[in-house]
């Protein structure tokens, strides 16, 4: 079985060093699987490119432009693995910041099993991640709430089986071959975040299995925080519905357009009820 593993970095170097480190670690005794890694160096300054060329120089390194963000610098390590000409079984997505437990593959071979055999085809298989602080989920799968206006989700807490889902977080993902062939690659329209949501949801909706796989598969820092919070000033706010790291408001409706229509209006509406009257939207 032969796995390309997509990621990209920015300016993280220490992080970037202690992924890599426990991700290699925890293959060391894989036997019958080949990972090769592809990874985005999105123009780091900090010598994130050197230490990966000097500690890992089979990495496939891709250089980016320092405005990729997330989205944008995984679409392009991914494709360069796709056109690599080499036909990869599945391709592993992982965020640089996940510490990984030494038996996430494990994890991952067990999901792969029971979706074929219950199924009878390849899907998306989800790891979660606890915060290294607090120990609880950070990231992983989600399901969505039956709302009729919002959009909104509660995520799986993982257990000894696989469980279905609809939504996933990228930091350790992984992509049959199968599920390339029929939806492509991250979407071009999203920059940075919401492009995991969108692909796990484009998977489903064309009935491809989304499953979240058993266990933790390592440690991941929660660090998304309230962009539109009532202690920050009316124009950070209002920056922050639009910015790239904030909301992205743009993407964020073009995705709600995508798969719910009608939802894009009252998510408008709300959103910019937020970031006007934060205080008040909270009673």
């Amino acid at each position: 079985m032969r796995i390309a593993v997509i990621l990209t970095c920015h300016n993280r170097k220490q992080k970037t060093k202690d992924c890599l480190q426990s991700f290699h670690s925890a293959i060391s005794n894989i036997r019958n699987v080949s990972f090769e890694i592809y990874l985005t160096d999105d123009n780091s300054n900090d010598g994130t490119s050197e230490m990966v060329g000097k500690e890992y120089p089979q990495i496939n390194r891709i250089k980016g432009s320092g405005n990729l963000y997330w989205a944008g610098g995984m679409r392009l390590a991914w494709t360069a693995a796709i056109e690599s000409g080499i036909n990869y079984d599945g391709f592993l997505l992982i965020n640089d910041d996940v510490v990984f437990d030494v038996h996430f593959w494990e994890k991952i071979g067990k999901t792969m099993q029971y979706v074929e055999k219950s199924f009878n085809q390849k899907g998306i298989y989800v790891l979660s991640t606890k915060d290294n602080v607090s120990g609880r989920f950070s990231y992983g799968g989600h399901k969505l709430r039956n709302k009729v206006f919002k959009h909104s989700f509660y995520h799986i807490e993982p257990d000894d089986n696989p469980q279905e889902c609809q939504l996933v977080n990228a930091n350790i993902l992984y992509v049959s071959c199968e599920v390339v062939n029929c939806i492509g690659i991250l979407d071009s329209h999203f920059t940075h975040s919401i492009a995991d949501f969108d692909y796990s949801l484009t998977a489903w909706e064309r009935k491809i299995p989304v499953f979240v796989c058993p266990g933790y598969g390592g440690y991941c820092i929660d660090d998304h925080t309230n962009v539109l919070d009532s202690s920050l000033p009316l124009f950070d706010r209002i920056h922050n519905l639009y910015a790239t790291k904030g909301l992205a408001l743009n993407e964020y409706l073009y995705y709600l357009r995508k798969h719910f229509k009608g939802k894009a209006i009252y998510a408008f509406f709300v959103l910019w009820m937020n970031a006007l009257f934060p205080k008040l939207m909270k009673k």
